[in-house]
């Protein structure tokens, strides 16, 4: 069984969520709110951001967009075939051979995502039962 949190990710994960607290915490402070409310609103932003990019790679590890790719692709072999990236094998290639093919390929580490949304989402929601309170 595949560990979900792997280090090196959820380091990746959390730096970029940091940064983007960091940036809105910033935004906040400098329109005059408080300290609490801009910590608030900061962890808010990134979790929320953290947890749709989640959201983004699991529908497309599920090939969700498999078919743009495939229909772009066959697009460019037709009507441009010098621009096309095709393979000779791939080019009498079906779509569901095609699906098949790409998605052994796939391996999106989306739990770090989730892990470092939800950390932020409730470090939210804390802010704000201590702001309310």
């Amino acid at each position: 069984m595949k560990k979900i949190l792997k280090g090196k990710d959820f380091i990746k994960t959390m730096v970029s969520g940091v940064l983007i607290t960091g940036a809105v915490i910033w935004l906040s402070l400098s329109r005059g709110k408080t300290v609490i409310h801009a910590l608030c609103d900061g962890f808010f932003v990134s979790g929320i951001l953290l947890l749709c990019y989640a959201g983004l790679i699991f529908s497309t590890h599920q090939g969700t967009f498999d078919i743009f790719a495939f229909g772009i692709s066959h697009l460019f072999k037709v009507r441009w075939p010098g621009f096309s990236t095709m393979s000779e094998e791939h080019e009498k290639e079906t779509f569901a051979d095609y699906r098949i093919r790409v998605s052994a390929k796939r391996k999106y580490p989306f739990g770090t995502l989730i892990a470092a949304g939800i950390f932020a989402v409730i470090a939210a929601i804390l802010f704000a039962v201590y702001l309310l309170v």
